[in-house]
């Protein structure tokens, strides 16, 4: 099952090109993918879109019974992608059409709530996050559900058949999970963002043990993550990467502790054993932390309601060196 391909168009923000906009009925809440030539963002009034990525023309829209704040995964001429009452869907990739043999599981009633992640049984199903197809066919599916196919925040499905996987991950504490990457490296390797009372980033490899191949703990949400050969990015509402004089409780962690480490809001992580890359140095003056970030062919994005980057102006989005720098370039 071929990788997804998770890269922003066009690639040389943010002297940004406008060779083409298209207005949709809604905000645009979803982060766009590109896989063969096309395009695939979901949207607040409730659809899929899909656009040809060189012209901008419209090939199809699909739509659901709710917002698509998920960031769609493409594998196998498949679209898959969740909605914020965590359904998930998989249409074909050249129609739009829904595979009506994909039938995904249930979702029972429970989700995480608030900044410290508390499961509440309130009517609320809680959403789907974020999304990703391993290169064996696992579909890894993140949210604040509680029920989906039984497990908390993080399942793992068969991306064919759309049953639960008999290997199914186990975070470090039961946690709502709001980002998630593939190890490119490996095509398998899987590095989630999460939250709860302080937040965590996590390694997790399909087939092996359950529990994570490690683990990192910050005072903040982490909010999403993403994955280089070399490293790992992780950004979020956090201030330090803890070390082991900070707990986190059942409602606060707050870091500054001795072995606490200040990143404000972004930090890097040897994707093999978990290391702390303190050689990187960005950091982020918004109060509350980036939400999103991607890798492209050339440049690591971050985008945020930040005005600065390393003490430097750039209000809302910045772009740096996957790997020499931890520098924001300039247009």
């Amino acid at each position: 099952m071929a990788q997804n391909e998770k890269v922003i168009y066009p690639e040389n923000v943010p002297g940004l090109r406008k060779d083409w906009t298209y207005t949709t009925g809604g905000a645009v809440e979803s982060s766009p993918v590109v896989a063969g030539g096309v395009v695939y963002v979901g949207s607040h009034d409730h659809s899929l879109y899909a656009f040809d990525a060189r012209t901008g023309q419209k090939l199809w829209s699909y739509t659901t019974g709710n917002a698509i704040y998920s960031t769609p995964a493409v594998a196998d001429e498949t679209v898959y992608f969740g909605s914020f009452d965590a359904n998930l869907y998989a249409l074909e990739a050249t129609t739009g059409a829904l595979r009506a043999d994909w039938i995904p599981p249930q979702n029972g009633d429970g989700h995480f709530t608030g900044h410290t992640g508390d499961p509440a049984q309130d009517g609320g199903q809680g959403h789907v996050a974020d999304l990703k197809v391993t290169q064996d066919g696992h579909l890894v599916v993140a949210g604040s559900f509680l029920h989906l196919a039984g497990r908390s925040g993080l399942v793992v499905l068969d991306a064919k058949t759309a049953k639960p996987t008999a290997w199914q991950p186990v975070l470090d504490t039961p946690r709502p999970v709001y980002g998630l990457d593939i190890w490119p490296a490996d095509g398998r390797t899987v590095f989630v963002a999460a939250g709860g009372s302080g937040g965590a980033v996590e390694a997790f490899r399909p087939g092996g043990d359950t529990k994570p191949l490690w683990v990192h703990k910050v005072d903040g949400d982490g909010t999403d993550v993403v994955a280089t050969t070399q490293r790992v990015y992780f950004v979020g509402h956090f201030d330090y990467v803890l070390g082991k004089n900070t707990s986190c409780g059942g409602t606060s962690c707050t870091g500054g502790n001795p072995g606490d480490e200040p990143n404000h809001h972004i930090a890097a992580f040897d994707p093999r054993n978990g290391a702390h890359d303190r050689s990187f140095t960005a950091q982020f003056n918004t109060p509350q932390g980036p939400p999103v970030a991607f890798v492209g062919a050339q440049n690591l994005y971050v985008g945020g309601d930040f005005t600065e980057a390393n003490f430097e102006a750039h209000p809302g989005f910045a772009q740096f060196a996957p790997r020499d720098s931890p520098s924001p370039r300039q247009a």
